[in-house]
């Protein structure tokens, strides 16, 4: 697991990422499925709030 998924599971904010993912979209085989999109949101918004 990466630290940044762990502390933003302790920090209380992985459940707003979480959210989108029980959204009922329809995803084509060649582009990120939704969880996997969800996730490089989360490392990317969150690597940004630890650096500054």
């Amino acid at each position: 697991m990466h630290p940044t998924i762990i502390k933003t599971y302790e920090d209380g904010k992985l459940f707003n990422y979480i959210n989108v993912l029980d959204e009922d979209k329809e995803e084509q085989a060649a582009e990120l499925r939704l969880a996997e999109k969800v996730l490089l949101e989360i490392l990317d918004k969150e690597k940004l709030a630890e650096a500054s």
